[in-house]
């Protein structure tokens, strides 16, 4: 039985072999959710439940004749600029739509270790954007709160990992499109070395730059995928007597968006870390040099060569947003080309010179995060602000690893990312690690936090959600409880509210949905004392076997409230109302 709610590739792989989990059963799960997170928009192509079983069928077959499936049974998508056989590849864009004959070279990697494909996720339109609203799919929502941003292009490949969809996930990244969706999800993200990762069949944004990218729920997973289809030799960490030495923007180069939370929680990291390695602040002029080429220089232009003949006779069916900038292509002339190639490899020395002193620098994975309506209101200017920490690393050929490391009071992640030179990929793991660890952040978990189910008023859209982010919580996933519950109406004249009552095995339970939150421990009696009669503070059975904390009822109101447990969840019960 799955003791972990998030789809780690490691506690699945473990508990295949056990026989305490059956890929068959994470399978079933996993097309609960994709129906149940249908308004997340992460989605363009989702394959079958009988095509998913069919290639299982296929792996372990394999498996069952001796062939070696190190990601046996392992759930993954792809971002739909990423070739898959007999799949429409629409790059965002219906009018650009074709049916692949092949599987991208790393796709097939993928499928021949064992790696179960679910379908292909939505992205910010021929990945142009860090925001994931560009798309006519729609605006891909944050995996933590829904009025926020994803984070783009790779929008919904993130999500979807994030809220437990697939273990893994392939995005890519020219701008930072593997990163700030990364952070913005409490995700790994691996930008990697570029070249290190076949991309052919991969429709390309800048090909000169692009790399595909690995979203992961924790860095040992990541590198696990990244083991299969690296193509390049990495160099390995070497110990040294000295500390890290760490690079982090001074105070002058920092920018962060107000209201966001983000400031004091990248100060108490690297507050943290010159506690026990060397930490040197840096100007980052080189590297904002660096990334106004991106956008405002001539790399704008292989852009509009990726999709020239399509965009002669098809611009009115891209975005909008996409097209203006794309557009922008005819504003640099081949002199213009080659002076900003000039300064690229000046602003290159500078930047090698700073990496030969260090080992990696440290920066906020996104300096904000934005509302949908924010963005969709100020499309360009806030797209072009959340790149100021990721728009440089392709351009100086370097190679980056966003991690999560904490929560806004909103329950919203905060990420870092570790930059270094490229080829060092195995190495930024591995310090990677070792951050957690002088930050006291678990792989896998928050310390000192206790998980807590909520079924009604707490949850993410419901009015008192604010009691629990007050009490610095944060949301952590979906599930339901085990099939052994009713959920009833409570205080039906007064303030309306759910009461979930476990039923005994000779009656019929149904599943109910509820959102698992994060609690600091000794936050948890201040939440306690503020739940009213007739529920209070217990433990219930969730769909994976565990017990949770959770609101729980007395089973005394089941003699006159009304049994509402058919609408699986409290928002399918309020709708029913304002229908009535």
């Amino acid at each position: 039985m799955q003791k972990k709610n998030n789809l780690e590739i490691q506690v699945l792989l473990n508990g295949y072999i056990t026989g305490n989990l059956l890929p068959e059963d994470v399978i079933s799960t996993i097309f609960e959710k994709i129906e149940n997170y249908q308004s997340y928009n992460i989605w363009i192509t989702v394959l079958t439940k009988e095509s998913v079983l069919s290639q299982l069928e296929e792996a372990k077959t394999k498996l069952n004749n001796g062939k070696k499936l190190p990601l046996y049974g392992i759930p993954f998508v792809v971002k739909d600029n990423i070739d898959v056989a007999n799949l429409p590849t629409t790059a965002a864009c219906e009018a650009f739509t074709y049916m692949p004959t092949k599987n991208a070279v790393v796709v097939q990697q993928l499928l021949d270790a064992g790696a179960i494909l679910i379908g292909k996720t939505n992205m910010d339109q021929f990945a142009t954007g860090l925001v994931g609203t560009r798309s006519p799919y729609g605006a891909v929502k944050n995996a933590y709160n829904p009025a926020y941003i994803s984070g783009g292009s790779s929008s919904g490949s993130a999500v979807a990992v994030a809220l437990g969809m697939a273990a893994f996930s392939l995005g890519t990244d020219t701008a930072g499109s593997g990163r700030i969706p990364a952070g913005l999800n409490n995700l790994v993200g691996l930008k990697p070395s570029y070249g290190s990762i076949n991309t052919e069949g991969l429709v390309p944004a800048c090909k000169s730059l692009d790399c595909i990218s690995i979203f992961a729920n924790t860095i040992d997973d990541a590198h696990l995928v990244f083991d299969e289809v690296n193509s390049l030799p990495t160099s390995k960490i070497v110990q040294k007597g000295s500390p890290l030495k760490i690079a982090i923007p001074n105070t002058d180069s920092r920018h962060f968006e107000e209201k966001t939370g983000y400031e004091p929680l990248f100060t108490n990291v690297t507050d943290c870390i010159a506690e026990h390695f060397k930490v040197t602040p840096v100007s980052m002029s080189t590297f904002t040099e660096t990334a106004k080429l991106l956008y405002h220089g001539p790399w704008i232009a292989e852009r509009m060569a990726a999709i020239e003949d399509f965009y002669i006779e098809n611009s009115a069916s891209i975005h909008p947003v996409v097209r203006e900038i794309i557009q922008k292509a005819d504003n640099y002339s081949a002199v213009a080309t080659f002076k900003a190639i000039y300064k690229l490899e000046d602003l290159k020395v500078a930047s090698n010179t700073l990496f030969d002193s260090i080992d990696f620098m440290i920066v906020p994975t996104a300096p904000g995060i934005y509302k949908i309506d924010e963005v969709e209101n100020n499309p360009i200017t806030l797209n072009s602000t959340l790149g100021h920490y990721t728009n440089f690393v392709n351009l100086l050929g370097l190679c980056a690893l966003a991690i999560p490391v904490g929560f806004t009071p909103e329950g919203i992640p905060f990420g870092i990312t570790l930059i270094t030179k490229n080829g060092k990929d195995k190495a930024l793991g591995q310090w990677a690690k070792q951050i957690q660890k002088a930050l006291e952040i678990p792989p896998t978990a928050n310390k000192g936090y206790i998980d807590l189910a909520v079924a009604g008023l707490h949850k993410r859209n419901q009015p008192l959600v604010f009691q629990l982010t007050e009490l610095n919580a944060h949301y952590s996933y979906t599930t339901t409880t085990s099939p052994n519950y009713k959920m009833y109406l409570v205080d039906p004249n007064g303030k309306q509210k759910p009461g979930l009552i476990r039923v005994s095995k000779d009656s019929k339970g149904d599943k109910i949905e509820v959102e698992i939150w994060k609690i600091p421990v000794e936050n948890l009696g201040k939440f306690l004392v503020q739940i009213p009669h007739p529920l209070g503070l217990g433990k219930i059975e969730i769909l994976s076997g565990e017990w949770i904390q959770s609101f729980i009822c007395e089973e005394y109101i089941t003699a006159f409230s009304d049994d509402i447990s058919a609408f699986y969840c409290w928002e399918n019960f309020i709708k029913s109302q304002k229908l009535l």
